[in-house]
């Protein structure tokens, strides 16, 4: 499962089931397969299977909850975040910390989000998914100087590596957008730019930036309900590859390989 052969992981887990099937460990790694696999009634049977057998196991609530979480049943969601952070032996606080501080985002509670998301950074500061996270809602929330620290204390690590951050400042050291780019693919996975500082030329300045850095082609995801942003790309040259969706709506995967 960890290498993302799933059909041959199902095929053990059902061995596993057939000779146990009674196995929590069993049920809930079936039910993060069938997750992965967009088998959602099968995922869910099999986490709820799992729970009713182990009512007091941390990971199976946590990762039950980031399920309902994924599926925007937020409420559901963050009341099995709540029971797996009570369990006095739940040793992955700040997973679920920083899972539920996602979900309220998603969610629109911000203040609630950023609440999580700092818990999840005082448990785990060198987790870099965490500090990208915070950085991101910060910024989001209008608080530039604050997101600035985050992306700062990432990108000084050796993990900026793989996943980094581009800011775009003005003469005085306020931040006016940022790109957040996965290297190892050239995976373009957030491009903001602050309202105020919007048509200024701050997203053509960042995407840029990127060009000694970061080899061609490029690629992203744009929703179709972000019209504007598809404009914006379609300007550029970058190229529809392929269509999908998921529970934000329908997307397209755009390429740019500035022939």
């Amino acid at each position: 499962f960890a290498r993302n052969q799933l059909t041959t992981a199902l095929d053990e887990v059902k061995q596993a089931l057939e000779a146990r099937p009674d196995l929590p460990e069993a049920l809930n790694l079936r039910g993060l397969i069938y997750a992965e696999l967009q088998e959602a009634a099968l995922a869910e049977s099999s986490f709820k299977r799992a729970m009713a057998l182990a009512p007091q196991d941390g990971d199976i609530l946590h990762n039950y909850g980031w399920f309902l979480c994924q599926r925007r049943r937020f409420s559901e969601g963050n009341t099995l975040f709540t029971q797996a952070l009570a369990l006095p032996q739940y040793r992955d606080q700040a997973r679920s910390l920083l899972a539920r501080g996602v979900c309220y985002g998603r969610e629109g509670k911000f203040a609630e989000a950023e609440t999580a998301l700092m818990r999840a950074y005082e448990l785990d500061p060198g987790n870099p998914i965490t500090g990208y996270n915070l950085a991101t809602l910060l910024y989001q929330r209008g608080e530039w100087t604050r997101a600035q620290f985050y992306i700062r204390r990432l990108n000084n690590t050796d993990l900026s590596n793989a996943e980094t951050l581009w800011l775009a400042q003005d003469r005085g050291g306020a931040v006016l957008g940022f790109v957040g780019v996965w290297l190892p693919e050239a995976f373009i996975h957030h491009l903001y730019v602050r309202a105020d500082a919007q048509r200024r030329g701050v997203g053509r300045a960042l995407l840029a930036a990127l060009r000694e850095h970061l080899p061609r082609p490029w690629q992203l995801k744009c929703l179709d309900a972000n019209t504007r942003a598809l404009a914006f790309y379609r300007a550029l040259g970058w190229q529809e590859a392929g269509r999908g969706g998921d529970d934000d709506g329908p997307w397209r995967l755009l390429h740019w390989r500035d022939d």
